[in-house]
């Protein structure tokens, strides 16, 4: 979150791993929304990780 956005910053927020990049101000509806898409998406990301017996697989790339 910026109060000072600019296309450059949001791209540089973007490929630095944000999930989103919203400026001040923001609506607290929006602001609650983008919030959840990001818990939502959080969740989807450790469901693909395999867990067990103290190993973890990852489905991407097979690392254990």
């Amino acid at each position: 979150m910026t109060a000072y956005g600019s296309i450059e910053t949001a791209v540089q927020a973007m490929r630095s791993g944000a999930f989103d990049f919203v400026q001040k101000p923001v609506p607290i509806d929006e602001l609650l929304d983008k919030l959840e898409a990001a818990r939502q998406r959080r969740v989807e990301h450790e469901e693909k990780i395999i867990r067990a017996e103290g190993l973890r697989l990852t489905r991407r790339t097979g690392d254990i």
